[in-house]
């Protein structure tokens, strides 16, 4: 392949045509030796699981940028991980994906080890601890975040409720046809806080802390707000944005991901809160990362070069000023996101503000099974089939049972 040096002066969005140009020749001297395979074989497949879809245009601008050919796929995050495990089973793994970081427990996919080297300076050290797993980095932290907030809508509320008490009475003064609140029901991650605002979590140090009190006290009151009729517990998460972004909800949780779309629906009317108290007790989400990784030791591969330029280019700081600018999340460069939380814009304090009360998720292969375990008790409680002391106790049993097999077969 040709190394051709672009002239200094030649402006960006041209270099990759001067590129292919110089290619062209190459390959006509070299008697046609380039064929569409060689082209190909340097494309990148990436696959992206978030729900901004301005995220496009950034990684897109990577093509332009360098000149290096990329065939991009998009998925939810639900999706994504479906897709991902299929893809194992059948060794078809994309070259690299950007995906939450709580994926990386999913050890199917053998991620490439990343050297410590590779990470950017700027980079802090609590977002790059979600990027590790048993003590290696197996991922780059390209967004901070990843948390929940509490959105409402300022048409239907003029101050955003502090507890859940003053939620229950703000939803007896609206109208019939309008929900108090909405949000992805029957996903777990959603319950988290919860189970916080009962002082626990779910996983700590790797040990299970699901048959708790806390745990049955969550459970019990979060199904009360879906029997109260608060919150509609057959609504997933497309159908809770859009009956925010309707008008037939007048508070939503769903996590910082989620602000830029919301903004560009509501406007002005769009408020933006701290998660509800529980008897005088904060509510805490989970925070993460979106991290860029690679499966199937992609990095390892031959396509090493072009992996790496990916990965100066998604923490260069255009980029990492790019990711508020166009889609509204939080850059993991610190001195960005101390230079964004000094700008007196008070949606984006209060998203920085909740990140930092936040915990930390746990991207251990047990939090994947964590998040499995606690699924099948929160079903089979939602539908009385069992008690919150049966549940809890469910959920623990399984876990640790699938724990221990996975250490067995580890062994």
């Amino acid at each position: 392949m040709v190394s051709a040096v672009l002239p200094k002066q030649l402006s960006r969005p041209y270099r990759p045509l001067f590129q292919r140009i110089l290619l062209g020749l190459y390959c006509l001297l070299s008697a046609g030796v380039c064929t569409a395979q060689d082209s190909n074989s340097q494309k990148l497949s990436i696959v992206v699981g978030h729900e901004n879809p301005a995220i496009h245009d950034i990684v897109k601008q990577f093509e332009v940028e360098t000149g290096i050919a990329i065939d991009t796929r998009f998925f939810d995050n639900s999706e994504l991980k479906v897709e991902l495990l299929q893809r194992s089973e059948s060794v078809t793994l994309p070259d690299a994906a950007i995906l939450p970081a709580d994926f990386l427990g999913l050890a199917s996919l053998q991620y490439s080890e990343i050297p410590p080297q590779l990470l950017s300076e700027q980079t802090s050290p609590i977002f790059k601890q979600s990027a590790m797993i048993k003590g290696q980095f197996r991922s780059v932290p390209i967004i901070a975040g990843n948390h929940l907030l509490l959105f409402y809508n300022k048409r239907l509320v003029r101050d955003a409720a502090s507890t859940w008490r003053e939620l229950q009475q703000q939803a007896k003064q609206l109208p019939a046809d309008v929900r108090a609140i909405t949000w992805s029901y029957n996903e777990m991650y959603w319950l988290i806080p919860f189970i916080t605002a009962m002082q626990s979590i779910p996983l700590s140090e790797d040990t299970v802390q699901l048959d708790t009190s806390a745990m049955q006290q969550a459970l019990a009151f979060y199904t009360s707000v879906a029997k109260q009729g608060l919150v509609d517990p057959n609504c997933d998460y497309h159908c809770s944005i859009s009956a925010f972004n309707a008008g037939q909800a007048a508070y939503l949780l769903s996590g910082d991901w989620s602000l830029g779309a919301l903004r560009d629906a509501l406007g002005e009317d769009l408020g933006v809160a701290s998660l509800p108290m529980i008897a005088d007790h904060p509510m805490r989400s989970y925070f993460s990362t979106h991290v860029l990784t690679f499966p199937g030791n992609a990095l390892n591969g031959e396509k090493r070069p072009q992996l790496l330029r990916l990965i100066e280019y998604l923490q260069s700081e255009l980029v990492q000023r790019l990711l508020w600018q166009k889609m509204q999340v939080l850059p993991v460069n610190t001195k960005l996101l101390r230079e964004l939380d000094q700008i007196g814009n008070p949606r984006l304090h209060t998203l920085i503000e909740q990140l930092n009360q936040s915990i930390p998720l746990p991207t251990s292969e047990e939090m994947a099974i964590v998040w499995e375990a606690m699924g099948i008790g929160f079903r089979r409680y939602a539908a009385e089939i069992v008690t919150a002391e049966q549940a809890t106790q469910l959920m623990q049993h399984l876990a640790e049972e699938s724990i221990n097999r996975h250490g067995q077969r580890a062994n």
